[in-house]
């Protein structure tokens, strides 16, 4: 019964995939393009995906055209790459914190991998953390051209500043969240510090906080990283409120849900340099206006809300950017 109820989509040539779209009113004025682009995106990677956010009564909505469906989904992906470049800069600088904070309190060899400084409250999350970490030298211990191997030969240990550039970042965020309070708080402290360097603003980082922030960073960075589309991302659960940062982005409401992309992107202020912020904002805004160019049946701020910005966001607040700089 279930196999014949759940019949196989059928196969649908290009010129097919083309008079479907035709069929639904969506306009193709080079069809030999939009060819070679459903070749190389495929039809439910651009239609389904993207084409969403053109239609209408299961159609497409007037004026709307496969150009625009291209676009949109070329705006997605440049998006992607601004976040996934920008997380990357931020795992790397998360890494080399957490290391030196962690190595400042616990100076003895492996002691990482040492039960008795992680939380013991949490022994089962902790010991499966260890594990991962073991087992990352343990993979590469014996090649000496690796810098892992070179440690283990020349030094009997690994410091944890150099494994941390060999775990991943789901390992890193729970190796976090297997770390003493007292260690947590150190690290949000530095953190705070490292803001307050940036951008001479104080603020308050809780461990709370962070590791939120770290968890919801990681799922971004999955997504992006597996090429996964952006626009209407959602978190697992809201990202935490900070009012400091929060409000200076104009966002005041703690009852609001905060499950889209806006709130990391205003998240990712407090652990990037102010140049790497203000290229995040830039590319973002550009993406912005080179998309708004190429529209006409709908309005980019439409498609803006689905990754939760605010309408004009990138002009109400282009004044912030440059006083950070100053």
């Amino acid at each position: 019964m279930y196999k014949e109820e759940c019949k196989l989509k059928p196969f649908f040539s290009l010129d097919e995939q083309i008079e479907r779209l035709k069929t639904r009113g969506l306009t193709i004025a080079d069809e030999g393009k939009a060819k070679r682009s459903l070749m190389c995106t495929n039809y439910y990677n651009l239609v389904n995906y993207y084409g969403k956010y053109l239609e209408n009564d299961g159609g497409f909505v007037k004026g709307a055209t496969f150009n625009e469906l291209h676009q949109i989904s070329i705006f997605d992906k440049r998006v992607r790459s601004t976040f996934l470049n920008h997380l990357i800069r931020i795992e790397s600088m998360l890494k080399s914190f957490a290391a030196y904070t962690f190595c400042n309190v616990h100076r003895e060899k492996y002691a990482y991998l040492n039960l008795s400084n992680l939380d013991t409250d949490n022994p089962l999350k902790c010991a499966k953390v260890i594990s991962k970490m073991a087992n990352t030298i343990q993979i590469h211990q014996k090649n000496a051209n690796h810098p892992i191997g070179h440690y283990v030969n020349k030094y009997g240990h690994v410091p944890l500043w150099v494994l941390v550039g060999f775990i991943d970042f789901g390992t890193f965020v729970q190796f976090f969240e297997s770390m003493t309070l007292s260690d947590k708080n150190a690290l949000a402290k530095e953190i705070s510090i490292l803001y307050f360097d940036n951008y001479g603003e104080k603020v308050i980082l809780t461990p709370e906080q962070l590791l939120n922030y770290l968890q919801s960073m990681q799922q971004l960075r999955n997504a992006a990283a597996h090429g996964n589309r952006l626009m209407s991302f959602k978190f697992r659960s809201d990202v935490k409120f900070h009012t400091e940062l929060f409000a200076e982005f104009g966002v005041i409401d703690k009852s609001a849900p905060k499950q889209s992309i806006f709130y990391i992107f205003m998240v990712m202020k407090l652990f990037l340099a102010k140049d790497d912020f203000t290229n995040m904002f830039n590319s973002i805004r550009k993406s912005c206006r080179n998309l708004s160019n190429k529209l006409d049946s709908i309005e980019i701020e439409i498609l803006m809300r689905e990754f939760g910005f605010p309408n004009n966001f990138f002009e109400n607040h282009s004044g912030l950017i440059k006083k950070s700089n100053n």
